[in-house]
């Protein structure tokens, strides 16, 4: 049986199809940094080739990969704020979780011991809080 792989999958990296004028671009965009690269290198003295070397050939680098990638079709930095976010999230809850003490409003700290009441905790997050002796980050149950 033959394969067919004409299915859409939607979490592939290709993104939109490329077309030839955007591969157009792409190669004079290239001829231009080779010229532009060989002309400075060639008119600029030795003392300025470090300034050169580690100033001009990265910005043509980094040009050529975005010509390159918007040729694809592709973004040059994807970025999805949703992920982002929800990382972002676990990482502010990212605490030690505290010891409630009794039947009082008191918590006990993990990492020192002691115990105090929530209202002397300084409030980071919601239900985070930082312990007032040792300043660990204390999740509220």
């Amino acid at each position: 049986m033959m394969e067919d792989d004409s299915y859409y999958y939607p979490d592939n990296q290709q993104g939109p199809p490329s077309r030839p004028g955007r591969w157009i671009v792409f190669i004079i965009v290239t001829v231009l940094a080779i010229i532009l690269t060989v002309v400075m290198l060639s008119i600029t003295t030795v003392e300025n080739y470090i300034y050169a070397i580690f100033w001009m050939l990265p910005m043509v680098a980094f040009l050529l990969y975005a010509a390159y990638r918007w040729a694809q079709g592709r973004s040059i930095a994807p970025t999805d704020i949703a992920e982002d976010d929800k990382i972002f999230a676990q990482m502010r809850r990212h605490a030690l979780p505290a010891e409630h003490v009794g039947d009082l409003d008191m918590y006990r700290c993990p990492d020192c011991g002691l115990s105090f009441e929530l209202t002397n905790a300084v409030v980071v997050d919601d239900k985070v809080v930082n312990c007032p002796f040792c300043n660990t980050r204390l999740y509220i149950e």
